[in-house]
């Protein structure tokens, strides 16, 4: 045994303390003015008592299990970088199964460490404090940092994003990979949100704890496709996704959706454990809804609320789960000639857009792949009038209740060609622009859609002129 004079801060009054005896309840403290308190170990934070260990090891009289205790104690504190130094100092000191153990626990709360500036950084761009971003930079560049995987892979975009914010521009979130297949450690840079301790090897992460992978990218995101392998039934896994939460209880087999604060009574499910699962969560604008398959089975397919740009899968109660793989896929954004062709009442399929320069529909089509326009016809509608200008094949096609017919006719280049539409008297006609037929058929039965696909490249002038009964 040694003694040591060791000095710490009070947890209640933050001043300087000596530490006068310790033992496994806890240690007794000493202030400048005299007065002895008790303290329980509970109340002393972990970079304290790493602290007290290190300074404890480093006096005279020190034995090889203080250096031990010493180095383990800055690690859990969050001082790797010094718990790095004192094994080098005594490192020759230790036996050999020692070391490698020690220098195994130095690597992981380097890691750990690495981790915690990484998320510092993400918050000070969504922050845009530059301030923050270049303090969090001053530390990943130092040596025992910048040389980790994950340091190393994300320090280019950290920097680029600190040029962006120093010129005075918001960088804004930094870009993030779409597929994550955790084939490095880095692919953890993926998720600047996560918390706890994860471990990636042979394509996988694996949570050693409580921990949680999370990002905030999700504004534009479509789908999620999760592949998790749960190694027993215990513990939860808790998926939240643009504002929707998915809680699954492993050992009861169940699980609830939850959107704003309304709960989904808990509903039975089968994930699987020891082999992988595949979840997949997917929105649907048309009815604001998203769909929950689990294993190829849908699950759930609950009405959304206000959307969020949240991803994140959570795991709690004892759950370790190996993660294979997390794939987002991407609403397109709007392209702004679709949008208008939609105010005027056509739905485009394919590479149809209005285009105000050309002062008409832009229809560019193959033949396996054409571009088209559709309407739902009113009810005293029989036909439309429409200039068409360009080279391929038009095809006019009618629908109605339990089936449809259509009409295929050529398009020249020069002069635009007026083609008239018409379904009435039985026949569905289409005529020229001197009212002479250029195919004629007998009416199968009432209208209600129309559609013009072009396999071809064509330009239909507006405006398209409905002609009434």
């Amino acid at each position: 045994a040694h003694s040591a004079k060791l000095r710490t801060a009070h947890p209640t009054t933050r001043e300087s303390v000596d530490v006068v005896s310790a033992s496994a309840d806890g240690v007794e403290v000493q202030a400048p003015g005299g007065a002895v308190s008790a303290l329980s170990w509970n109340q002393i934070g972990a970079r304290d008592i790493g602290r007290l260990l290190g300074d404890a090891a480093a006096a005279p009289g020190a034995r090889l299990e203080d250096h031990a205790c010493a180095i383990t104690g800055l690690i859990t504190g969050g001082d790797a970088v010094l718990a790095a130094v004192h094994l080098r100092k005594v490192r020759s000191q230790l036996a050999p199964e020692q070391v490698v153990d020690l220098d195994a626990l130095v690597a992981i709360g380097k890691r750990a460490d690495a981790q915690m500036l990484l998320v510092r950084a993400a918050e000070a761009i969504k922050s845009s404090s530059a301030k923050n971003l270049a303090e969090c930079l001053v530390e990943l560049r130092k040596p025992e940092r910048s040389g980790l995987a994950n340091v190393a892979a994300a320090l280019p975009r950290l920097e680029a994003a600190l040029k962006e914010l120093q010129e005075g521009r918001n960088a804004g979130p930094a870009k993030l990979a779409d597929r994550v297949a955790f084939d490095a450690p880095s692919d953890l840079a993926q998720f600047p949100d996560s918390t706890g301790t994860w471990q990636v090897a042979a394509g996988t992460a694996t949570n050693a704890d409580a921990a949680r992978l999370a990002r905030r990218d999700m504004a534009s995101a479509r789908s999620v496709q999760l592949i998790l392998t749960p190694s027993a039934k215990r513990g939860s896994i808790t998926i939240d996704f643009r504002g929707l939460r998915l809680a699954f209880d492993l050992a009861n087999g169940q699980f609830t959706t939850q959107v704003a604060d309304k709960v989904s009574p808990a509903k039975p499910c089968t994930v699987v454990e020891r082999v992988p699962n595949t979840l997949y969560l997917a929105y649907v604008e048309d009815g604001n809804h998203t769909t929950v398959e689990l294993n190829g089975q849908i699950i759930a397919d609950p009405v959304m609320g206000d959307m969020g740009d949240l991803f994140s899968l959570a795991l709690a109660g004892g759950a370790v789960v190996q993660v294979d793989e997390a794939a987002f896929t991407r609403i397109e954004s709007q392209n702004p000639g679709r949008v208008a062709l939609r105010r005027l009442g056509w739905e485009p399929t394919g590479n149809a857009v209005l285009d105000e320069k050309a002062g008409g529909i832009v229809l560019a089509g193959l033949p396996n792949t054409p571009a088209a326009i559709s309407c739902q016809v009113p009810a005293n509608t029989v036909g439309y009038t429409l200039d068409v200008k360009g080279t391929g094949q038009m095809r006019v096609q009618i629908a109605g209740q339990g089936g449809n017919q259509h009409v295929d006719v050529p398009l020249s280049q020069g002069e635009a060609t007026r083609f008239t539409v018409r379904w009435a008297s039985g026949t569905f006609v289409i005529l020229d622009g001197n009212g002479v037929p250029l195919n004629s058929t007998p009416l199968a039965r009432p209208v209600t859609t129309v559609s013009f696909a072009v396999s071809g490249n064509a330009t239909v002038a507006l405006p398209i002129r409905p002609n009434r009964q």
